[in-house]
């Protein structure tokens, strides 16, 4: 069960946790981390070689 909390106690010593920054997340298993990887750069690659057939396409126009 999930739920957005304003803050959390620990009775024990009274520590009041009210705001997190999460810097980054990352997978803990190294095959996921492999397949995300591979995924990033497959689409890296498909969006540079989709703006370089339209800038080939715009130029052939002119």
């Amino acid at each position: 069960h999930q739920c957005v909390c304003d803050r959390i106690i620990f009775p024990q010593n009274n520590l009041a946790i009210t705001s997190i920054d999460i810097q980054s997340v990352e997978p803990v298993d190294q095959h996921t981390r492999d397949a995300l990887q591979k995924s990033v750069q497959l689409a890296i690659e498909i969006t540079t070689n989709s703006q370089e057939a339209a800038a080939q396409h715009e130029a052939s126009r002119r």
